[in-house]
């Protein structure tokens, strides 16, 4: 039985930000697309690495997304519920999913995949071209996010996760305090909330001054007065 029988697809879809412009014979069409997808709790509607093809309207229940770290840790990226939609950005490519996403309770969704995506841009150029605009707007506000995240304290939040980091996993050695787990550029990201990129060029700015040693994906802390120091800043 579904979790809900007189589901209005339409009604929906108004609510995804990618849709925002359609008209409603838009909508309508782009409903037609749609397929409903249940799942009882505790289920994974796909993992992080999978490719990506679908994106999804949450039309019953809610959902956890899950990042999967290199040494099998998970940290939640948070809680979606009904009327949320997830991963629209593989309607335009097919890069891998960036975590996993699994039920918290019964679920429903409206999934719309990128073939009959695609399909529809070719028959109705008009909603190409409303959904060029919605993307545009898109476009300007990640790009006030990124200037945003640009002006934050990228130094002492890095300082402060690393700092964690080494009261978990770390073990004292000549050179200083090794973090025992390995963590890439983007799982630090995960845990910092910074972008990836910002990560990156933070601890190569650090490793040549000596304040860390990069060994693959384990990071030793060389001065730890110093990183407490940034981290207090």
């Amino acid at each position: 039985m579904s979790l809900f029988p007189s589901l209005n697809r339409r009604k929906l879809l108004e609510k995804v930000k990618l849709f925002t412009q359609l008209t409603a014979d838009d909508l309508d069409r782009v409903a037609r697309l749609t397929r409903r997808v249940r799942l009882p709790g505790e289920r994974t509607l796909f993992h992080q690495g999978a490719e990506g093809n679908e994106m999804f309207v949450i039309a019953a229940g809610r959902i956890a997304i899950q990042v999967h770290l290199a040494d099998g840790k998970i940290v939640s990226r948070g809680t979606l519920g009904a009327g949320d939609s997830f991963g629209e950005i593989a309607l335009f490519d097919r890069k891998p999913r960036s975590a996993s996403v699994v039920t918290l309770e019964p679920c429903e969704f409206l999934a719309l995949d990128r073939i009959h995506f695609m399909e529809l841009l070719g028959e109705y150029p008009d909603i190409a071209i409303r959904l060029l605009q919605t993307m545009a707007q898109r476009f300007r506000v990640m790009d006030e996010t990124i200037k945003d995240t640009l002006k934050m304290d990228i130094p002492k939040r890095l300082a402060r996760g690393l700092t964690r980091l080494s009261q978990a996993y770390g073990k004292r050695s000549n050179q200083g305090i090794r973090i025992d787990a390995p963590f890439s550029d983007q799982d630090l990201a995960e845990i910092t909330g910074l972008e990836a990129e910002l990560v990156s060029v933070q601890l190569r700015a650090w490793r040549s001054d000596g304040l860390i040693k990069r060994e693959s994906l384990y990071i030793t802390i060389r001065d730890t007065e110093r990183l407490s120091r940034i981290e207090g800043a």
